[in-house]
């Protein structure tokens, strides 16, 4: 069953009569994390028959809300393009496992065919993980200039617990926008 799929069933309640699809739904979602993400994310905003919801796995909005980010910044970006749920299963999230209080430095490469003058950067930080030198900090923002080609952006990061987290770096150039994202595990 491809994701979409899943989402109409699941999430949207197309086909709730089914018993053999909702099945097969299911058993997808034991192997997809991403539609696994979804699920729980609309359950969190439907709030069924006024039950209590059961509190998401570590990391899973961080990861939807990444993955949303990253469909509008290339619906941004590309011109006609439309995101759905298997173009983002496709993509995968670069992930980098570090030691607990340990920086590590990860790269984030930036190619630009022209320069880019007074461009933003924009750092955001989830979960247990933080930038060396900037404790507590969850967002930082500032603006410089790129060059033409590969520019590197090094950001030291430290894991402060073992739930890991997830770094989103954003690049903002007048209406371009280009998103990064990391899983970062301890």
């Amino acid at each position: 069953m491809k994701c979409d799929d899943v989402q109409s069933l699941l999430i949207d309640g197309c086909g709730a009569g089914n018993a053999a699809a909702r099945r097969e739904a299911m058993e997808h979602l034991v192997e997809c994390e991403s539609c696994r993400d979804a699920q729980l994310a609309a359950g969190m905003l439907r709030a069924e028959r006024g039950r209590p919801i059961p509190p998401p796995p570590p990391g899973a909005l961080e990861r939807a809300i990444a993955a949303a980010a990253a469909a509008i910044a290339w619906a941004l970006l590309v011109p006609g393009y439309t995101p759905t749920i298997p173009e983002l299963e496709a993509a995968t999230t670069p992930q980098v496992t570090l030691a607990l209080y340990e920086p590590h430095d990860v790269n984030i490469a930036v190619d630009t065919p022209s320069p880019l003058a007074d461009a933003e950067i924009r750092v955001v930080l989830t979960g247990a993980i933080e930038l060396d030198g900037f404790a507590n900090q969850r967002e930082l923002r500032w603006r410089t200039n790129l060059d033409a080609g590969a520019n590197q952006l090094t950001l030291p990061i430290i894991a402060t617990g073992t739930g890991g987290g997830q770094l989103l770096v954003e690049v903002h150039h007048g209406q371009k926008r280009r998103t990064f994202v990391v899983d970062v595990r301890a």
